[in-house]
């Protein structure tokens, strides 16, 4: 016994030491997000924190419902929109757990009809949105009312796509989209007998014990629907959100604080998967296609990849910042930010600077607010001119974030382009050519974006720039060719 005494010693210290960074980070939350909720004009929002076994923090702040003047707390139901994608991840994988589906295999052994250049992609590839099979957007869907929507089932969805070429070859290219997700539950419903709905409540809420998680089209009190703004020529007006359940897959989910913190405590104790399933099939090398070189983000099986402290985690964003879900199964830790206004980015905020305490090591108190968010947060509330905001925010370098600011710059440019917002991804490339003119990267972001949008005398003005600065970017090489060969 006597030898266990000063182990026992040593630990207590480490114990008391982590329980009093937990406590100042649930101290500096509390300053923090009142000020936030100011700054970005947003009624409410709940956050829950887990760590391990532990509930760090599952709290609500400010209004859910500012019409009522109606506290948001841990359990007001809170939007996830496309933050659904975490239940779908998992989901998913207990049915690779249970055998019902193996990832690797071709689609073709889960639906032998598909097209011949179908056939041979394998399953993940559906979940990572490489697969190259086209969304339903070019399809008579998008031209269906909600009514029609909601009569949809999953094969008559499918047979929307099922005649059409690929958009590009498989792993080539990534492109958001809500249908391949539906493809894969429709493999899973059907060998399983069951309805989409049916397994993810099975599969995830009950072992989790969440008993205030729903799908909205499964809500028929209009009085439980979560209440959700958006900033309009108006002011802030309730937003109305409707997705199908054909598409429960990508987004219709709501949700609590204390659901949350419930999930992260059942995927710590292994409850819904094992730890091990993640690690292989949502954190293998081949299964995420990298968006960033520089930050290593990235896409794999229904969950962006963003690292923390060098750690990677999994989750998904919804609704343009009105909802985020992160998860590190390193280190067991758990965020979930629910917001009650789209379009804010205060849910992404939030949760970037909590997981950048929690894994990163930097306290609340002394992180900066990125540059790029500040940005992001002006383009989506005034028509500022991007070169003069970021001037003006050079002047305070003691409140803002300027680190790695040309790759930050770039990857908002590029998280603008896939939301279609290419005019204010014009100014970002524009603002980072500014600030950045040495740099060739900068160049062959603009000539990308101007290509796309059909200005090809501009896109080859900016190639050459790009260029004359690195002759060895071959994007940049191989656009300009095709560009002065007429092709």
């Amino acid at each position: 016994m006597k030898s266990l005494i000063p182990v026992f010693l040593l630990i207590l210290p480490l114990l008391s030491a982590g329980q009093s960074i937990d406590k100042e980070l649930v101290k500096e939350t509390d300053r923090l997000v009142p000020e936030l909720l100011e700054v970005y004009k947003v009624p409410g929002l709940s956050v829950a924190i887990v760590k391990g076994d532990q509930v760090i923090l599952c709290k609500g702040y400010g209004l859910s419902n500012i019409e009522k003047d109606t506290p948001f707390d841990q359990n007001t139901p809170g939007m996830l929109a496309s933050a659904t994608k975490f239940f779908t991840n998992l989901s998913v994988l207990k049915a690779v757990q249970n055998g019902i589906v193996d990832l690797d295999l071709p689609l073709k052994t889960y639906i032998p009809e598909v097209r011949s250049d179908w056939q041979d992609i394998p399953l993940w590839r559906l979940l990572n949105l490489t697969s190259g099979i086209p969304s339903t957007e070019k399809t008579p869907f998008d031209q269906m009312n909600e009514e029609q929507q909601r009569k949809l089932t999953s094969r008559k969805y499918f047979d929307l796509i099922k005649d059409m070429p690929l958009d590009f070859q498989p792993g080539t290219d990534w492109r958001y989209q809500q249908t391949t997700f539906a493809m894969v539950a429709m493999i899973i419903s059907e060998k399983m007998g069951k309805s989409w709905q049916d397994i993810v409540q099975q599969s995830v809420f009950d072992p989790a014990g969440m008993k205030h998680t729903r799908h909205l089209e499964q809500i028929s009190n209009p009085a439980d629907l979560p209440v959700s703004y958006e900033v309009t020529g108006g002011g802030i007006l309730p937003a109305k959100f409707f997705y199908p359940l054909v598409q429960s897959t990508g987004a219709g989910y709501n949700t609590t604080a204390s659901d949350m913190a419930s999930l992260f405590l059942a995927l710590n104790s292994g409850k819904i998967v094992p730890l091990k399933l993640i690690e292989k099939e949502v954190f293998a090398k081949s299964r995420i296609f990298i968006q960033d070189s520089v930050t290593h983000e990235g896409y794999s099986i229904a969950s962006e990849i963003q690292p923390y402290g060098g750690l990677p985690t999994m989750g998904h964003p919804g609704g343009m910042g009105i909802a985020v879900i992160r998860y590190s199964p390193d280190k067991k830790i758990g965020v979930a930010v629910l917001a009650n206004e789209k379009n804010t980015r205060i849910a992404a905020v939030l949760t970037d600077q909590l997981l950048t305490s929690l894994l990163g090591g930097i306290p609340l108190k002394k992180q900066k607010t990125k540059v790029a968010y500040a940005i992001r947060r002006a383009l989506e509330r005034t028509k500022a001119n991007s070169a003069q905001l970021y001037k003006e925010l050079n002047k305070h370098r003691d409140t803002y974030d300027f680190t790695n600011a040309e790759a930050a710059l770039n990857s908002l440019g590029y998280s603008l382009l896939r939301e279609h917002m290419e005019d204010d991804a014009l100014k970002v490339f524009e603002l980072n050519a500014l600030q950045f003119p040495r740099s060739a990267n900068v160049y062959d972001s603009l000539g990308e974006l101007y290509l796309k949008l059909g200005d090809k005398k501009l896109a080859i003005v900016n190639y050459e720039k790009c260029l004359a600065l690195n002759p060895k970017i071959e994007t940049a090489l191989k656009a300009l060719k095709e560009l002065k060969s007429g092709n």
